[in-house]
């Protein structure tokens, strides 16, 4: 049986890249719209107004600073404030929603969540400056370490 080629083999290198990638920007747009939708708050005239507004923040954080937000507003037992303001002449609307867990489980998920960021940073800023496309011995290293990336990172990615 033959081996693939330097041109087969760096093809599926940069397909395996491309899979990595794909999948950890999935889980950064999740995180992304479960920190925004997770606690939504203001008079009605304005509800429209201030969730654009943080939308918008939110868009431009780091998957870092995502999991940190989803740690401290998700999975946070930090009792909620919803106290609407005392000076209102509108209808008031505060929603939010927590997830439910002991502080194993919590540890556990930040831990995952955690060992997510530090894949994804491993992949952008180590592991690709030293590819060589044109190397057998360099494609078929880093296919062995995309796999192994994904196996770890995709128990995490539902």
């Amino acid at each position: 049986m033959n081996s693939p080629g330097p041109r087969a083999l760096r093809d599926e290198v940069l397909r395996k890249i491309g899979r990595n990638l794909v999948n950890f920007q999935k889980m950064e747009k999740a995180l992304k719209t479960i920190v925004s939708r997770s606690k939504m708050s203001g008079v009605v005239s304005e509800i429209e107004r201030s969730q654009k507004k943080r939308d918008k923040a939110i868009e431009q954080r780091m998957m870092g600073s995502l999991v940190k937000d989803f740690m401290g507003s998700v999975h946070s037992d930090v009792p909620l404030n919803t106290e609407e303001p005392d000076d209102l002449t509108e209808a008031w609307v505060s929603v939010s929603f927590r997830v439910g867990s002991d502080k194993e489980e919590t540890r556990a998920r930040k831990k995952a969540l955690t060992l997510v960021v530090a894949e994804r940073n491993t992949l952008v800023h180590k592991m690709l400056h030293t590819f060589d496309g044109s190397s057998e011995e360099s494609c078929r290293k880093l296919i062995t370490l995309l796999d192994e990336q994904h196996d770890r990172v995709a128990p995490h990615a539902k």
